[in-house]
């Protein structure tokens, strides 16, 4: 991000540091779903590689998207003008895109929720689910160009990963993540 806006020129090296920005907001989701399958395995435990096969498809679509000149499958440019972010639509494959984040973050939950250890009644297990609820309503109305939430959070990579930390944190209150606690209590 630092690079795009304060040393890129050209059109295309500030198209493709904006193509960048996919890299995180495809594998946070994709390393939520490692660390919920990780929750209450051993110290030495190693994932599968049937497992392991789940990077394929963020690949896939990380490619998709820095290959978008192309094709563009994902941003659609329109004809006669120079390429950027200021000018844009969606093209059929970025709903993959987005559907994708959507399925790693709702799996991560749900893995995390079917591995939980306590009662399933416990009310504080619906947490959780409002940071994943507020960014897929914040994602919805960013494709739709909303423009005055591009005023107010404008930056979707930011905004996706803060949400993202947000229901880590609620997972760890709600206990769905372990942590140590008691500390008060030991000293």
């Amino acid at each position: 991000r630092t690079i795009k806006f304060c040393f890129a020129v050209s059109p295309a090296s500030l198209r493709f540091l904006w193509y960048l920005y996919y890299l995180p907001m495809l594998f946070v989701p994709l390393c939520a779903v490692f660390i919920s399958i990780l929750l209450g395995k051993g110290e030495h435990y190693r994932l599968k590689r049937r497992k392991w096969c789940l990077i394929l498809p963020t690949v896939f679509l990380l490619i998709m998207v820095l290959t978008n000149d192309r094709h563009q499958w994902v941003f659609r440019f329109p004809g006669g003008s120079v390429w950027s972010d200021a000018d844009y639509s969606y093209g059929a494959a970025y709903f993959f895109v987005f559907g994708y984040i959507i399925l790693c973050s709702f799996a991560a939950l749900g893995i995390m929720i079917k591995k939980c250890r306590i009662p399933q009644e416990h009310k504080w297990i619906r947490l959780p689910f409002v940071p994943l609820a507020i960014t897929v309503i914040y994602s919805i109305l960013y494709i739709s160009g909303a423009q005055w939430l591009r005023l107010i959070a404008g930056d979707m990579t930011v905004f996706e990963c803060m949400t993202f930390i947000a229901s880590f944190e609620s997972c760890m209150i709600c206990h769905l993540i372990q942590t140590n606690v008691g500390y008060e209590k030991m000293f």
